[in-house]
């Protein structure tokens, strides 16, 4: 049976020269080797270009960490992982509620998309049982809207209140990423 497991070590290394050029603001000498003074700027455009990254890649932090170690980057952030949470509909005035998310990271970022008011909120749980509404909602108007909360506990879940009007269109997303994102 063939192997069909992605091979990126050819993008890992013309990624590394993208972003050492990018690194040294163009200097010619292909500069790569952090300072202090631009450690921050250099872990910025790293991120920047890490972003843009293709799932598959980005999910390998194995691969992420080897390349800001060759590239003599103190930290990069975490990418946990990322999921569609719903795409269904919701009627006028309903509650959905997701699944119980396991914490692997301690920060959740994500998007709203949808055609109706609504407001997102977080419940946490230390037990998947007993759930806690520890931040502030988040208010979702006609369109996409971005959110970000802190985990503090094992487990997490969306609940997502919609307006007085059913829903057309609606997307929940959510990525977790690690101490330090």
């Amino acid at each position: 049976m063939p192997d069909y497991t992605p091979n990126f070590s050819g993008v890992i290394d013309a990624l590394k020269t993208i972003i050492q050029v990018g690194i040294a603001g163009g200097s010619g000498g292909g500069g790569g080797s952090a300072t202090s003074a631009n450690q921050d700027t250099q872990t910025a455009r790293l991120e920047a270009i890490r972003d843009r990254l293709p799932l598959a890649l980005v999910g390998d932090r194995l691969k992420v960490d080897l390349l800001a170690s060759q590239l003599n980057i103190a930290s990069v952030k975490d990418y946990v992982s990322s999921s569609i949470i719903s795409t269904t509909n919701l009627a006028a005035s309903a509650i959905f509620n997701s699944g119980v998310q396991t914490t692997s990271g301690n920060k959740i970022r994500g998007w709203v998309v949808t055609n109706q008011t609504g407001t997102l909120y977080v419940e946490q749980s230390h037990n998947a049982t007993n759930w806690r509404n520890v931040s502030i909602g988040t208010t979702c108007n006609n369109g996409a809207t971005g959110f970000e909360y802190l985990l503090y506990s094992n487990y997490y879940r969306f609940v997502y209140i919609n307006g007085a009007t059913a829903q057309g269109s609606f997307e929940l997303v959510a990525t977790q990423f690690g101490i330090g994102a």
